[in-house]
């Protein structure tokens, strides 16, 4: 998410280099989903940052993001685009995942899909959700309660005035001890 940030463009190589050495260095990483905006053409920062996690064996899938923003017909072409142009270098594709935070599309697929990843993983392997809310007015806490009551993994709450997506994560990772890490940000589910 950082390609469109309202920053300086050596900012923003910062903010790749952070996200690329976390991503490749971090022993505990099971699996990363990257997301992507349904309302554009494959954007070649993305292309390059799946085939850079190919290329370390990363395990991904890929999430477009803001389908209640197109029609069905457009959303229909625009995941088939992005997924030929990934068959042009792929031989698989990736799991992928169509969702919209408006309208709640693809949550059940995505949550279920984490969950079928905690199953398999072993099972002395801690795993806990964090949870930064960046002072959004989305009801963050009350869907956080929901999800606490099912009782199906760790998490844990943290609230901080609004400091920026990169704060909220870099807050988060201190606080972070379990061995599955995914950051998605509501705005793009």
């Amino acid at each position: 998410g950082y390609g469109y940030a309202r920053t300086s463009k050596s900012t923003r190589g910062g903010f790749a280099k952070i996200i690329t050495d976390y991503v490749f260095k971090c022993e505990k990483m099971h699996f990363l989903f990257v997301l992507v905006d349904s309302r554009l053409e494959p954007q070649r920062i993305d292309l390059e940052f799946i085939e850079q996690l190919g290329e370390h064996n990363v395990p991904f899938g890929i999430i477009f993001t803001k389908a209640d923003k197109l029609s069905k017909a457009q959303l229909t072409r625009s995941v088939s685009t992005f997924q030929q142009t990934l068959l042009e270098q792929w031989e698989e594709l990736p799991p992928m995942f169509v969702s919209s935070s408006e309208r709640g599309t693809g949550r059940d697929e995505i949550v279920g899909y984490i969950e079928s990843i905690l199953k398999n993983l072993k099972s002395n392997i801690e795993a806990e959700w964090l949870i930064m809310d960046d002072g959004s007015t989305d009801e963050t806490k009350s869907v956080v309660n929901a999800f606490d009551e099912q009782n199906k993994v760790q998490i844990k709450y943290f609230f901080q005035e609004n400091q920026g997506k990169m704060s909220a994560i870099n807050n988060l990772i201190k606080e972070a001890n379990g061995d599955l890490i995914i950051e998605c940000d509501s705005d793009d589910y």
